[in-house]
C-alpha cells in the first residue's frame, strides 16, 4: 500500500477529475465512504480534496459509489469524463438537486441513483445507457411528463414508483422488456404512448398480457377483450378502483396484480382462471366476497392478506393446497370451509383471523405448521383430523376464545407455545398413550381450571414426560365417557 501511493505524485494532473457542483446552502457536499472507511474508499478511488463546489481525484475517478452524494444539498453537479459508472443511491435524497451533466462514457446509472429528487424534471441519461434500474427515479415528485429516449431497452421494476406527480409517460420503440411495477404509485398517471401503449392511451401490453394501467380518476374498469393474462402488479397501487369486471378468457392473474386496489369491493374470478397468483388481492380492504374458481389448485402465498373486510370465501373442492399466509389479517373473515381435497395448508395461512369461531381441519391433513392459526381470537371450537402428525410453533397462540381441544392419537410432536395464551381453555384431551413430544410453554396462561385428559393407565408417563411435567397437577385419567 505504501508503494501505490508513491506512484501517486503531485505532478499528477487531475483536469479529466474534478466533480463541479454548487449547493443551496453553500456548504461542501460530503461524501460517504464504504463499509471499510477512508481507508478502503482511499484504495479505490484514490484521495480526494473537497472544496466549495469542487471535488479533486488524484487519479481517475472511475464509479461513483453507492450512496456518494445521499442527502446532499446539491444543486447541480458535472462529472468528469472518466466516469463511467454511477452507483446505488449516488444522489438519492438530493431533493434541491435539479442539473446532472454527465458523459457519455456512463453506461450504468445504479438503482435509487436519483430516487427522492425531487427537483429534477427530467431524467439523466447518456446514449450508451440501455436500462433503467429498480428505483432508479422513485418518489421523484418533479416529474410530469415523462418521455424516454430511444436506445432505452428496459425499464426495471418500481424504477418510477411513487412519482405522484407524473400524469402522462411516452415509451420508445427501443423499449423490449417492462417489468412488473415500473408505475406503482403514479396515482395521477392520466395517458400512455408510445411502445406497449394501448390506441386510447389507458394501459399498456404485450403479447396479451396487460402490463399497467393509468390509474388517474378510474372507479370501474373492464379488462380489454385482448388481454388474456393480467400481469404482476398491473393493478397494483390503482386506489379508487371498486368494480373491475373479469371477462372469460382470462386465464392467468399474475403476482401482485391488484396489490393495494384498496377501494376495490367486486370481482368476479371467471371460471377459465388458471393460476391466482402470490398476494394478487393482497391490501384489497374493501372486497367482501370471494368465490375461487374450480380451475384452481392453489391458493398462493398472501394471496388475500390484508383484505380486512373479507367475510366469505367459497374454496372449490378443486383446492389442494392453502400456502403461507394467504389469508393473513382477514379480520372480519367468518363463513369459510375447508374441503377435504386440501392437503397442506401453510405456515401463518389463517394467522389474525380474528373472527373465525369454528374450523374443521380435513382428514387430509397430516400437518398443522407454525403460525397457521395465530391470533385467531374468536376460535372457539376446532377439530383436528385424526391424521394429524404435529401441530407447529404458536399454532394456536392467542386463541382467546378456545375452550376445548382433542388431540388426535397419531400426534407426536406439538410446537413451543402451540396453545399459548388460550386463556379459557380448560380442557385438553389427549388420545396418544404414548405422550407427544413438546416444547417450551405450549400451554402458557391457561384458564384457571385447566386440565389435561389423558387415557386410564397413562397419567405417570405423562406426568414424567418432558415438557408434561410442567402440567402435572392438571393431568388427569379420563373415563369412559370422557372426549
Amino acid at each position: 500500500m505504501v508503494s501505490c501511493w508513491k506512484c501517486w505524485t503531485e505532478s499528477d494532473t487531475p483536469s479529466k477529475h474534478v466533480i463541479n457542483y454548487t449547493t443551496s446552502d453553500g456548504e461542501v457536499a460530503h461524501l460517504h465512504m464504504q463499509p471499510l472507511g477512508a481507508l478502503y474508499f482511499n484504495l479505490l478511488s484514490n484521495t480526494y480534496e473537497d472544496g466549495i463546489g469542487t471535488i479533486t481525484f488524484r487519479r481517475d475517478i472511475t464509479t461513483l459509489y453507492k450512496y456518494m452524494f445521499e442527502h446532499a444539498h446539491l444543486t447541480s453537479v458535472t462529472l468528469p469524463e472518466s466516469v463511467t459508472s454511477i452507483g446505488d443511491g449516488a444522489f438519492k435524497s438530493c431533493e434541491k438537486l435539479t442539473l446532472v451533466n454527465i458523459p457519455a462514457s456512463v453506461t450504468h446509472i445504479g438503482s435509487s441513483a436519483f430516487s427522492c429528487c425531487n427537483s429534477l424534471t427530467d431524467i439523466i441519461t447518456t446514449p450508451n445507457i440501455t436500462t433503467i434500474e429498480r428505483h432508479t427515479y422513485s418518489g421523484c415528485m418533479g416529474l410530469t411528463e415523462l418521455i424516454i429516449p430511444e436506445g432505452i431497452t428496459t425499464i426495471n421494476a418500481y424504477a418510477f414508483h411513487g412519482c405522484y406527480n407524473l400524469k402522462s409517460v411516452t415509451l420508445p420503440e427501443s423499449l423490449k422488456t417492462l417489468c412488473e411495477a415500473p408505475f406503482w404509485g403514479c396515482d395521477n398517471l392520466e395517458t400512455f404512448s408510445g411502445k406497449f401503449a394501448s390506441d386510447d392511451g389507458k394501459y399498456l401490453h404485450s403479447a396479451g398480457t396487460l402490463l399497467a394501467i393509468a390509474p388517474a380518476n378510474v372507479t370501474e374498469y373492464s379488462i380489454p377483450e385482448s388481454i388474456t393474462e393480467i400481469g404482476n402488479y398491473a393493478l397494483s397501487g390503482c386506489k379508487n378502483i371498486t368494480n373491475i369486471t373479469l371477462h372469460d378468457d382470462v386465464t392467468l392473474i399474475g403476482e401482485g396484480a391488484f396489490y393495494n386496489c384498496e377501494s376495490l369491493e367486486i370481482i368476479n374470478l371467471p371460471q377459465s382462471i388458471t393460476r391466482l397468483s402470490a398476494m394478487a388481492f393482497s391490501e384489497c380492504h374493501n372486497i367482501k366476497d370471494i368465490v375461487i374458481p374450480n380451475s384452481l389448485s392453489t391458493i398462493e402465498s398472501l394471496t388475500f392478506s390484508n383484505c380486512h373486510s373479507l367475510k366469505r370465501v367459497t374454496i372449490p373442492k378443486s383446492i389442494k393446497s392453502i400456502e403461507d399466509n394467504a389469508f393473513n389479517g382477514c379480520v372480519y373473515l367468518t363463513d369459510i370451509t375447508i374441503p377435504e381435497s386440501v392437503t397442506t395448508i401453510g405456515s401463518g395461512a389463517f394467522y389474525n383471523c380474528r373472527s373465525i369461531k369454528d374450523i374443521v381441519i380435513p382428514e387430509s391433513i397430516t400437518d398443522i405448521d407454525e403460525y397457521t392459526f395465530h391470533g385467531c381470537q374468536s376460535l372457539e371450537s376446532i377439530t383436528l383430523p385424526s391424521s394429524l402428525q404435529t401441530i407447529g410453533h404458536k399454532a394456536f397462540f392467542y386463541c382467546h376464545a378456545l375452550s376445548e381441544v382433542t388431540i388426535p392419537e397419531g400426534v407426536t410432536t406439538i410446537g413451543n407455545s402451540a396453545f399459548a395464551h388460550c386463556y379459557q381453555l380448560s380442557h385438553v384431551y389427549c388420545k396418544a398413550q404414548t405422550p407427544p413430544t413438546i416444547e417450551a410453554d405450549i400451554f402458557l396462561e391457561h384458564h384457571a381450571d385447566f386440565k389435561i385428559y389423558v387415557p386410564i393407565g397413562c397419567s405417570e408417563s405423562y406426568k414424567s414426560a418432558e415438557g408434561w411435567s410442567d402440567y402435572a397437577d392438571a393431568i388427569v385419567e379420563r373415563n369412559s365417557s370422557a372426549n
